[in-house]
């Protein structure tokens, strides 16, 4: 069992590497100076599912041991770095609407867009019209969420943190927040976000079915929608973010119902906040929260002041 850490660290370092490659565009931080091209990042993707394979199946007791199910989902997360960082797009279409808010947020510190609309050149053009013409607040208008701002944030702060570092070498790293390195984190943070969505979705079906028909389901979704599409080729834009968001709701929703105490309806109202600012849609899964508690108040009657206590907690 003395071979776990080694394995643990090997996993570390690997991980990492492959995260500064992806942020950097092909940096790495285990060969410095040495642009990796696809073999090399494939033969990092390949180690890495190695090392998790023996670190979670191989050299672990029984009580710790992934499922074969959960380690298959891990191992379908690499050929999908592979197809992001070589075949996958960053900021395009509706992505662009979405990225101004995180960009102007954490460069400019204000929700001015007139800069970051006209650095993607929708200033003035003829199917945009309602973008040249200043509010009365003097601000340009956007009728897109700023949730995915929100949670894309801690990512576009790690792309500032790895520019800031990569200019120690390369001082002509993009560092205005348009350049790679926070196109690429954020991006990334999308991607790992849909993809815990189907871990969230796996986990959650296993309560009432079957490991095989929750592992089934988990790969549908993944793969049969347009999940995918949006963690590899449209990662800014909100739906796979929002997937994570309603998936996570869905899974304290369920975990909890009937049990809940104040804290949880506070915590669940808190997640469904954050779910419907990426995605306004999301608000129909407050129907949950909303039976859960009818039903309640029903059948406690005699509780029914910190019952409604809970329910303006989750309000």
């Amino acid at each position: 069992m003395s071979v776990r850490r080694p394995l643990t660290l090997l996993l570390v370092l690997l991980g990492g590497d492959l995260l500064g490659l992806i942020v950097t565009g092909s940096g790495s931080l285990l060969t410095p100076g040495h642009p990796v091209g696809l073999l090399g990042f494939v033969l990092r993707t390949t180690l890495l599912g190695l090392f998790l394979l023996l670190r979670v199946r191989v050299f672990v007791g029984r009580e710790g041991r992934w499922s074969g199910a959960r380690l298959t989902l891990a191992l379908l997360l690499l050929p999908t770095l592979v197809q992001f960082q070589f075949a996958g797009g960053r900021v395009n279409g509706d992505g662009v609407m979405y990225y101004v808010y995180v960009r102007s947020l954490w460069k400019d510190f204000d929700l001015d867009f007139a800069n970051e609309y006209t650095h993607y050149g929708l200033l003035g053009r003829a199917d945009q019209p309602a973008l040249s013409v200043p509010t009365k607040t003097g601000l340009r208008r956007s009728i897109f969420s700023i949730g995915p701002a929100v949670v894309g944030s801690p990512f576009f702060l790690l792309g500032e943190g790895v520019g800031r570092l990569q200019s120690l070498v390369d001082p002509g790293v993009d560092l205005s927040g348009y350049g790679p390195v926070h196109r690429n984190a954020v991006a990334l943070g999308s991607l790992l976000m849909g993809f815990v969505a189907v871990l969230l979705i796996h986990d959650l079906l296993r309560r009432h079915f079957s490991s095989q028909a929750a592992f089934g389901a988990a790969l549908l979704v993944w793969g049969a929608t347009f999940l995918h599409w949006y963690m590899v080729q449209q990662p800014t834009t909100s739906h796979a973010p929002s997937a994570f968001a309603a998936a996570l709701t869905l899974w304290l929703w369920d975990r909890d119902r009937g049990r809940r105490g104040p804290l949880g309806f506070l915590v669940l109202g808190l997640v469904l906040g954050i779910a419907m600012s990426i995605r306004w849609q999301n608000g129909v899964l407050l129907l949950l929260p909303g039976l859960e508690l009818t039903a309640r108040l029903w059948r406690e009657r005699a509780d029914w002041p910190r019952l409604l206590g809970s329910g303006g907690l989750l309000a």
